[in-house]
């Protein structure tokens, strides 16, 4: 049996502008660093590093911002089939035994749970 075809999809399109200068690519790196040491028993900053050694990785680092136009999701969650339907594609997810095939066959009760209650 196969669990049919469900999926979740997001597309989103923007303007891209390439960050070069040592200020922008200091700030993500510094916030970014922050972002993965917060839960370090130790947590390292870029003011441990010399400030040479800093400018020097940021001449090797092109940053990019992406000034979001347009947001498109969208998903298929099996929600054009019967109820029945349904939870067989429930049930030949989990019986897949992975860690995506679960979270599908989450998103597919959840999100089916909510249509019969419209």
């Amino acid at each position: 049996m196969t669990a049919g075809v469900n999926y979740r999809s997001v597309h989103i399109t923007g303007d891209v502008r390439l960050l070069t200068e040592h200020e922008y690519l200091n700030e993500i790196l510094s916030k970014q660093t922050a972002d993965f040491e917060a839960n370090q028993p130790n947590p390292w900053s870029l003011d441990d590093a010399p400030i040479e050694y800093i400018q020097a990785m940021c001449r090797a680092i092109v940053g990019i911002r992406v000034d979001i136009n347009n947001v498109q999701a969208q998903f298929k969650l099996s929600q054009n089939k019967t109820a029945e339907n349904r939870a067989g594609v429930v049930a030949g997810l989990k019986q897949l035994g992975t860690a995506k095939a679960d979270e599908m066959a989450t998103l597919v009760e959840k999100v089916n749970q909510n249509l019969t209650q419209l």
